[in-house]
């Protein structure tokens, strides 16, 4: 969703496709959130010398 897309980067300075690096096999830590409602996981890793955490439902899905 572009416009989805749009707004994270306006609003955290990050571009979802840049945030899937740290899915790429780098060291990162992930934990369950305490989100009660349903499944997700925080996962933190290090993207161009920044601390990134991306917050994920529990069931990673590939993009089209």
């Amino acid at each position: 969703n572009e416009a989805k897309r749009q707004t994270n980067l306006g609003k955290h300075r990050i571009d979802f496709l840049r945030a899937q690096d740290l899915f790429d096999g780098r060291p990162v830590v992930i934990k369950p959130s305490s989100y009660a409602s349903e499944e997700r996981y925080l996962t933190t890793g290090i993207i161009d010398d920044r601390f990134v955490t991306v917050v994920w439902p529990g069931e990673l899905v590939e993009p089209d």
